[in-house]
């Protein structure tokens, strides 16, 4: 493995960590002088390297994070994240409390809601799967003087910080896979997206993405929506699969849990006859360990795998800075993203930031 790829990951998380944090660790002080922030957080210009940890420990020391995705349990990607998070700031004296609303928005809601009536988190660091779903919580918990940091899936009330992939970008680079795979197999130009419910961040981004790249080539490009759901993802393949059969070059399904089982769908369609085999490839986002086993045995034909475990490790970073450095919550919005990288069964054990596991 080259040294490049080695230190993808971590390059990913230390540019969004100095995105995060570089703007605001001298406000306040005096130049040349060393001295503090106004409010008696954060560092100056010069530093002790002992007192500088022992300053982080002592603010960080009982702060109360309490991390609220989608979805948690038997979940690799937010279980990650969990993970990442716990390990990082209980280390430094914060306190994680983990709440998972299993899918459900209402759930997720009234569990916000509760933590900010009753302040008992410093911190929300928060994943919605709904554009617009987290504002009134996010301007809430400002109001509150509780920081948000939301990873993945983009409010449209900016929180504190917000750290994911670039959803578009990646979608572009898996698309003109998708497009290089469908033109060596001289299929007919068109394209199906499966996507989430279509108006939530990762939907509208990663069709922007898609099209883009494919109209510019000439394809056709078909959208249903899955809700996030397999068995709905499955119907949607078959569908397709039922009304343009081998005219069909590729699937291109917001994430890699969907893919399988659209995967599956096109595995049993071939089993059957009712499609050539190869003729319709899988294309998605995300890369899991589960996942990078369906890529080896062909369900999955490609994915855009990015760097979960930076998501978490930045989170993480974000929550440190917004206490250390201590402005006022609301008052400044950050946004880093990290890398992304196309793979497949033959290179995703090459690449550091492809299947990941929980913990």
């Amino acid at each position: 493995m080259s040294s490049h790829r080695k230190w993808t990951g971590v390059g990913a998380v230390l540019l969004a960590v100095g995105m995060i944090a570089g703007c605001t660790v001298n406000t306040g002080a005096e130049a040349g002088t060393g001295g503090e922030r106004g409010d008696g957080q954060g560092f100056g210009a010069n530093v002790e390297l002992l007192p500088a940890r022992q300053k982080v420990q002592d603010i960080m020391q009982g702060k109360r994070v309490a991390f609220v995705p989608m979805l948690y349990k038997g979940y690799q990607l937010t279980e990650n994240w969990g993970t990442s998070l716990t390990r990082s700031l209980e280390a430094s004296g914060a306190q994680v409390t983990i709440h998972d609303p299993n899918f459900d928005p209402d759930r997720m809601l009234a569990i916000l809601n509760d933590i900010i009536a009753r302040k008992q988190a410093d911190v929300l660091v928060l994943q919605s799967s709904a554009q617009g779903l987290l504002d009134n919580v996010i301007e809430r918990a400002a109001q509150a003087g509780i920081y948000t940091v939301v990873l993945n899936m983009m409010s449209t009330r900016l929180s504190d910080a917000f750290v994911g992939v670039d959803v578009y970008g990646a979608a572009q680079a898996i698309t003109k896979r998708a497009v290089a795979d469908c033109n060596a197999r001289g299929t007919t130009k068109k394209l199906s997206i499966i996507d989430g419910m279509g108006n939530d961040p990762a939907s509208l981004l990663w069709n922007a993405g898609i099209k883009d790249v494919a109209e510019h080539e000439g394809y056709e490009v078909q959208i249903s929506h899955s809700q996030f759901d397999n068995s709905k993802a499955q119907a949607a393949a078959e569908a397709a699969m039922q009304q343009n059969g081998n005219d069909l070059c590729g699937f291109l399904v917001t994430f890699d849990l969907n893919a399988v089982s659209v995967g599956q769908s096109v595995k049993a369609a071939e089993s059957r006859g009712q499609i050539q085999p190869a003729a319709i490839g899988v294309y998605t986002l995300d890369a899991n360990s589960a996942t990078c086993e369906e890529l080896k045995r062909g369900t999955v034909t490609a994915t855009a795998a990015y760097d979960v475990q930076g998501i978490g490790a930045a989170g993480a970073v974000a929550v440190q800075n917004l206490l250390i450095n201590g402005a006022p919550a609301g008052s400044r919005h950050d946004v880093g993203y990290v890398s992304y990288h196309v793979v497949d069964g033959k290179t995703a054990d090459e690449t550091t930031i492809a299947c990941y596991r929980s913990n």
